[in-house]
């Protein structure tokens, strides 16, 4: 591999065709292309990368929504008593239901925004120590894309919702009686 600078873009063009037309018949003809295009031929040779990383996001999300349903059960388990008493004292099992998925969706939200504003903080350093570091050209490239942010944030209540359902709809459904006699 050998890199050469170029003056402007005008002179990389035409400097690509006129290197090969030099090396065409010698017994090392050469295959002369941009930074970029280079780049893009060596991610191309380690597969079908976005599946890959789609693949690993997805299993994130999915232990995040089964530990936060962990956490909603639990929560929802220590205060079966406490939810008995609110029915007793008139609370609709509607209200019992908004309350606990509430709760739920909350959580995933603050923890979402946590996320969120530590990587917005975070991006710039990050992006600083990348641009020192072989990977600079990729680096150049990193922001802060609005559609991810908004994706983040529709998949926290995502996994507010879902983590708060099941426990939620348990709460509302339980009788006053199994309420008050449970002990724990």
């Amino acid at each position: 591999t050998i890199w050469i600078k170029a003056k402007d873009a005008a002179a990389s063009e035409r400097l690509g065709p006129m290197i090969d037309a030099l090396f065409e018949n010698s017994p090392y003809p050469t295959k002369t292309e941009t930074e970029n295009a280079f780049r893009n031929g060596m991610v191309s040779m380690l597969g079908n990368v976005k599946l890959l990383l789609t693949s690993i996001g997805a299993i994130i999300v999915a232990v995040i929504l089964l530990i936060a349903g962990n956490t909603m059960a639990m929560a929802a388990r220590e205060r079966i008593t406490e939810i008995a008493v609110f029915r007793t004292l008139g609370f609709q099992k509607s209200t019992i239901l908004a309350l606990v998925l509430g709760e739920s969706v909350l959580i995933a939200l603050a923890g979402g925004a946590f996320g969120i504003l530590l990587f917005v903080a975070a991006e710039p350093f990050l992006k600083r120590q990348l641009m020192l570091s072989p990977m600079s050209s990729i680096a150049a490239t990193i922001r802060v894309y609005p559609e991810v942010l908004t994706l983040a944030f529709a998949l926290a209540v995502g996994i507010g919702v879902l983590a708060g359902l099941v426990p939620a709809v348990r709460s509302a459904s339980r009788s006053i009686v199994d309420g008050l006699r449970q002990v724990g």
